[in-house]
């Protein structure tokens, strides 16, 4: 741990992670149900998806301020994608599953989106049919490929083979990940969070750290969540609320957030 992490409390949502992982590694951080099963994540596990993560995406030339787009329903793979990019100080930003192509058009030229986690067949059709129509993106990376065999475009990428490729940078780049940790600001860009679009196309709101900390302790004065509690992970993740229960408010409490099948 650095001597700056030592000295003062966590001022950003990447540094909070990490303090929660480094005071409780062993304890179970999430559960995700698969066949009936309830698989668990202590936050141990958790950090090293995200540091995987990070370095697969710097591997693919993931730079501070580019944007991920994430298109899934609510899933562990969301919540270390999110804070992979924020650990690189890259911008996540949620995209809601039901958006029609149009849609995600304009969202993905207007935010100018590097990369997208796609979460299946549906979702990778959906933006195939409209990449030529959007300059920026580079890389769409797919997590469940159940009828894609058959499917070679260059700008596809297995969500498997980039957390391997991150392990790989990773042995090489030892204190990378703290490091990127370490030099964020609490005023920097944390996220992307979409308007509602009720009565134009929607924007991205820009939500810095320090904005979405001071608001998560203002919120936990009043319902106060601790380890003990569990969350269900249900509402659409783009939305900022459940961004807050599944990711922020999780972080504070370390309750555990539960992913239904």
């Amino acid at each position: 741990m650095s001597s700056q992490r030592k000295n003062k409390s966590p001022d950003t949502i990447p540094a909070i992670f990490l303090d929660v992982v480094e005071r409780h590694g062993d304890e179970v951080a999430l559960r995700d149900k698969d066949f009936g099963i309830w698989n668990e994540v202590t936050w141990n596990a958790y950090r090293r998806h995200v540091e995987s993560l990070f370095h697969g995406l710097k591997h693919l030339g993931l730079e501070k301020g580019d944007v991920v787009c994430i298109i899934s329903e609510n899933r562990p793979e969301w919540v270390y994608m999110d804070l992979a990019c924020q650990c690189a100080g890259a911008y996540p930003l949620g995209l809601y599953v039901d958006s029609l192509e149009p849609e995600l058009e304009f969202a993905l030229n207007h935010n100018r989106a590097k990369f997208v986690l796609l979460e299946d067949q549906e979702q990778t059709d959906k933006i195939l049919n409209i990449l030529d129509k959007v300059e920026t993106l580079e890389k769409c990376i797919v997590i469940e490929w159940d009828g894609m065999e058959d499917y070679d475009h260059p700008t596809l990428l297995d969500y498997e083979e980039l957390e391997e490729k991150g392990r790989e940078r990773a042995g090489e780049r030892a204190g990378e990940f703290e490091r990127s940790i370490s030099e964020l600001k609490s005023e920097d860009v944390a996220f992307l969070c979409l308007t509602s679009g009720t009565t134009k196309n929607p924007k991205s709101v820009m939500l810095t750290h320090l904005c979405i900390i001071a608001l998560a302790d203002s919120l936990m004065q009043f319902d106060a969540y601790g380890p003990s509690d569990e969350e269900i992970s249900y509402l659409p993740l783009p939305w900022i609320v459940e961004r807050f229960f599944s990711v922020i408010f999780h972080l504070k409490a370390r309750y555990r957030v539960n992913f239904p099948e």
